[in-house]
């Protein structure tokens, strides 16, 4: 099995999102503010929210792991969440269209938000993923079967944040 480049991943979503939709129905949500940071993942890390519900917790918490550390080795943890509220988009290159709320984000985004004494993980991006705090917006785009890969974008947003560093 070929091993997955980050780099290589974010230049192909880049390529394919600066072109129009590849399928009529396909929304994209328009961006908010300046693009802060970048991060790409393999499809194995971003499974729909039903087929993780039923897995043994120590599956689930090595799968959560290994979410953070490949966003970790992609960009080093900030001093202050940005301000304002941020928009995350997140695309899903795959041959198969997963259901409209499959939530195929969720571990990704908790890794972008705050650390907490039980999250140590968490890069912190942004305060937290909840409505309030963040913009949220998930597609599908396709990709030929075996090349497929995620995608997450994180836009400064409303109320433009800033980065301290």
């Amino acid at each position: 099995m070929k091993r997955f480049e980050p780099r290589e991943a974010v230049a192909r979503a880049t390529a394919i999102l600066s072109l129009p939709p590849a399928k009529p129905w396909i929304e994209r949500p328009a961006p908010l503010g300046r693009l802060e940071a970048v991060f790409a993942l393999p499809l194995a890390y971003c499974k729909p929210q039903n087929r993780t519900n039923h897995r043994a917790p120590w599956a689930y918490q090595r799968d959560r792991m290994n979410v953070a550390v490949l966003m970790g080795y992609q960009q080093r943890p900030w001093r202050e969440p940005l301000a304002g509220r941020p928009m995350i988009r997140c695309v899903r290159f795959s041959s198969v269209a997963p259901d409209a709320y499959s939530d195929s984000f969720k571990m990704a985004i908790d890794v972008l938000c705050v650390r907490t004494e039980r999250a140590p993980m968490r890069l912190g991006i942004v305060r937290d993923d909840k409505p309030k705090d963040a913009i949220v917006k998930q597609w599908w785009e396709p990709a030929k079967k075996g090349e497929g890969f995620c995608y997450i974008e994180v836009w400064s947003g409303e109320a433009a944040g800033r980065r301290a560093s």
